[in-house]
């Protein structure tokens, strides 16, 4: 028989590609449940059970036993144990995707690194149930907790960070990949050494994959796919890669907030995020970022490079370098 498989979201991003994966595994029957407004056209050969898991509309997964089932859409500690309170305990791993956001970054210290073990933040009553992206990291660590206190759940926990890849909704990657694209000079945090370390989604993909069909032990994994890399060496990748040739223009974090500019994935920037953990248990090798680079950055050349829908627009970003370039004069 083959096993059965319920996403909890699935046509967005990395649900999406992780579907893509498991429709080519024969022994696996995949369910779909999400409320059927984002690609719902995808995956025609695929079971979807519409609904809304905010409501008693989970109520429906109690249909079936399953074998796995991944969390992609969990936001709220209250609706993730109405769903957990649907499972019986034929569920062999319980996949949640969290964030590296549940780690405490005004602790942080220049230069450490951020195992699982790192300090936690903590979430009210009332963040618990905030509907903004203010409390995001705050929820999933209460997430975090209603399934630690599942203990009947063989949990694994996904820590990514800012994920790029394929299908970004949020074009905060590609963003520089198209400043450094359509632009001669390129406005940047600081000056560009402070270091990233991101998730790509095609190796998240590989670690979700492994960890359904694999003995990966129970517990949280921070996800981050590549060594920290500073800003520089990403945008000279880039331009490497489209054989332009940028200028980048440094401005310091508080010059941009008085300019109130917000560059896309300079927030996390020089967190060293630790992913040896991830690593040891599965033996995965993840594809190095400059080779990441090169291949997100002939998707977009494939896919003739659209408006960003992030970041500031390239005039708004050329008056901010004549500004430096003033100041410097």
């Amino acid at each position: 028989m083959k096993e059965k498989i319920l996403i909890l979201g699935g046509t967005e991003f990395v649900g999406r590609l992780l579907v893509e994966a498991l429709t080519k595994d024969k022994t696996k029957e995949l369910f779909l449940f999400n409320r059927g407004r984002t690609n719902p056209n995808l995956f025609p050969e695929v079971t979807k059970i519409i609904g809304d898991r905010e409501t008693d509309d989970i109520k429906k997964i109690k249909a079936q036993h399953w074998d796995y089932v991944i969390d992609f859409s969990s936001y709220y500690p209250a609706s993730l144990q109405r769903t957990i309170d649907q499972l019986t305990k034929t569920v062999k791993k319980y996949i949640y995707i969290s964030t590296i956001s549940v780690y405490d970054f005004g602790t942080y210290i220049r230069g450490e690194k951020i195992t699982e073990d790192f300090a936690k933040v903590t979430c009210t009553p009332e963040e618990a149930i905030d509907t903004t992206m203010r409390t995001y990291g705050k929820k999933k660590m209460a997430c975090e907790h209603v399934l630690a206190k599942a203990d009947w759940l063989n949990t694994i926990i996904i820590r990514p960070s800012i994920i790029y890849g394929k299908h970004d909704p949020t074009d905060r990657f590609y963003y520089w990949c198209r400043k450094i694209k359509k632009t001669n000079e390129v406005l940047i945090p600081n000056q560009g050494e402070n270091k990233l370390t991101l998730t790509y989604a095609d190796d998240m993909v590989r670690i979700l994959l492994h960890a359904i069909n694999e003995n990966l032990p129970a517990g949280a994994y921070n996800c981050g796919t590549h060594l920290p890399v500073s800003f520089n060496q990403m945008l000279t990748w880039m331009n490497e890669t489209c054989e332009e040739s940028c200028a980048f223009f440094g401005m310091d974090q508080q010059t941009l907030k008085q300019e109130k500019v917000a560059l896309p994935i300079s927030v996390l920037c020089d967190l060293i995020i630790d992913s040896s953990k991830i690593k040891l248990a599965s033996g995965l090798q993840f594809q190095s970022f400059e080779n990441s680079v090169k291949t997100m950055m002939a998707y977009f050349e494939a896919e003739n490079w659209p408006t960003c829908k992030v970041g500031i627009s390239d005039q708004a970003q050329k008056d901010l370098i004549s500004k430096i370039k003033t100041k410097a004069s």
